[in-house]
């Protein structure tokens, strides 16, 4: 071999040889063994070296007693990681993090597997009313109740439960609303009794809370604050529901979401503070109106063990979410692992078994940076995350403040660039969203009951709430 360059001090220059190793983080590639085959001829370290995260030559053994492991993944010294809104690098052997304090997400998913806004997860299958996030001090009175019921999928345990509906009850400066998300066949958004889901876009309680369908199964109401509740329907009775806090919520909320003050140890609190289990916690904030005596109790049911029959094809749907597809992502892989294993063994129907298999890898996908591909959607739709294109319905298109939607949005099924829902739940182009063949709807304007076409409507008629 010539010498072709001068290499700085401790490097060596070589071609592609027997050494494969290029960097510390190689090391732990499970790609590393293709190294060989996939590389110029340059400056490298010696054999039997790598590059650390300065670019220093450190022996291989060195790369990996300084590695740090999150998640079960093995990262190199001086790799960094995103966690929440803060930066981790790994050194010597484990993740220093920043310390901002982030937005907290809490959600129930599946067969009622919770996240609460500090991390914690956990399981309640009761069929009550839950309060799911209270917020009730000088500054606003915010109620979520997640109504449990059945799955109504063919074939489903009893044993087992699903969010049916969801409600938000808010007070601001003396008005009031209560909206109710529901997974019946119109997906009805019913608010203060009236059944809105062809109105939206919705401004209410006085500019402060904003109502919208994000896609054809997602609606959200979002805050001036930037609270915001999302509930996402998955069929047969199984509904999500995400609720982003900013960190102006800090110590402020109570429910199944937990404290939100960064530490997880209080999360399972009752109403009255004390720290118990899952069951009981989850108990004792059931609504109290339409609590019954006999509340659930016990763990929740292993569906794992009661059909083993069902495990090979459970494994095999599951363990996508451990392939190369999530390999940078930094979220807690064994809950939703561990959740998806239970809500799979729970389903013995084909059909329904690929909304709870598109449902779990959705939650996973949730917590990372990037989409998932493995997701099938309506024909005429594409599955995308928060994107360039912004516009979600005709409803959005023709809003004032349709400039906004893009910061405000949720990876699932959409139209594609360039079309949005219309009335009918179908993608058109952007450009007919104004149209006469949308369906008309009667909303209250000043003077009277009037007919108006549905997306025209924020521009023809203020809607009085």
């Amino acid at each position: 071999m010539q010498q072709y360059a001068t290499c700085p001090a401790g490097q060596v220059y070589a071609d592609c040889s027997k050494w494969s190793y290029r960097s510390c983080g190689d090391v732990f590639s499970s790609y590393a063994q293709n190294f060989i085959t996939s590389c110029d001829a340059s400056c490298r370290c010696p054999e039997g070296q790598a590059f650390d995260a300065n670019n220093n030559c450190i022996s291989v053994t060195e790369c990996k007693t300084n590695a740090c492991i999150y998640n079960g993944v093995q990262y190199a010294a001086g790799s960094k990681i995103e966690k929440d809104c803060n930066t981790c690098t790994c050194d010597n052997g484990q993740f220093a993090c920043s310390n901002k304090q982030c937005p907290g997400e809490c959600k129930v998913w599946g067969d009622l597997h919770y996240k609460t806004f500090d991390g914690t997860f956990y399981n309640h299958l009761g069929k009550e009313s839950y309060h799911m996030l209270k917020v009730n001090d000088s500054l606003q009175d915010v109620d979520v109740i997640t109504h449990h019921g059945p799955c109504l999928w063919e074939g489903a345990e009893d044993s087992i439960s699903c969010v049916a509906r969801a409600t938000l009850n808010a007070k601001y400066s003396g008005q009031s609303v209560s909206i109710d998300f529901n997974t019946d066949s119109q997906a009805s958004i019913v608010v203060n009794g009236v059944d809105r889901a062809s109105n939206l876009p919705l401004t209410l309680l006085n500019g402060h809370l904003r109502l919208r369908r994000e896609d054809t199964n997602v609606v959200s109401a979002t805050f001036s604050d930037r609270l915001k509740v999302t509930c996402k329907s998955w069929k047969a009775n199984l509904l999500w529901v995400t609720i982003n806090a900013p960190v102006s919520y800090v110590r402020r909320t109570s429910g199944m979401c937990g404290l939100y003050d960064g530490d997880q140890t209080n999360d399972l609190q009752t109403p009255e503070g004390l720290t118990q289990n899952a069951t009981n916690v989850g108990n004792s904030w059931c609504v109290k109106e339409v609590c019954s005596t006999s509340q659930w109790s016990g763990s929740p049911v292993d569906t794992c063990a009661e059909h083993p029959e069902r495990k090979q094809k459970a494994l095999v749907a599951c363990s996508y979410l451990k392939n190369e597809s999530f390999s940078g992502c930094t979220a807690n892989i064994s809950a939703y692992y561990d959740a998806c294993m239970l809500d799979l063994y729970s389903v013995s129907n084909d059909a329904q078994f690929e909304i709870i298999k598109n449902s779990a890898y959705a939650a996973y996908a949730s917590e990372c940076t990037f989409s998932i591909s493995d997701v099938r959607c309506p024909a005429g739709q594409v599955y995308a995350d928060c994107s360039k294109w912004s516009y979600r319905s005709c409803g959005d298109v023709l809003s004032l403040d349709a400039q906004n939607f893009s910061t405000s949005c949720a990876a699932s099924c959409r139209c594609p660039e360039g079309q949005a829902f219309n009335a009918y739940n179908q993608c058109v182009a952007t450009k007919d969203c104004g149209n006469k063949t949308q369906m008309t709807v009667p909303v209250q304007c000043q003077g009277g009951e009037q007919t108006f076409t549905q997306v025209i409507l924020p521009n023809t008629c203020r809607i009085v709430q």
